[in-house]
């Protein structure tokens, strides 16, 4: 493989996504709400 020059495919994944800073965050369109009354309610 190394004298053909070829590589394994790896199942890990690499890296991760970064936020562009400028970019405008999408709008919440579910409402979501996690505030709650009390202690496993929500």
């Amino acid at each position: 493989m190394r004298e053909a020059e070829l590589a394994g495919v790896s199942s890990r994944r690499g890296g991760f996504t970064r936020r562009d800073p400028k970019a405008t965050l999408a709008p919440d369109l579910v409402d979501r709400d996690f505030t709650a009354p009390a202690l496993n309610l929500l």
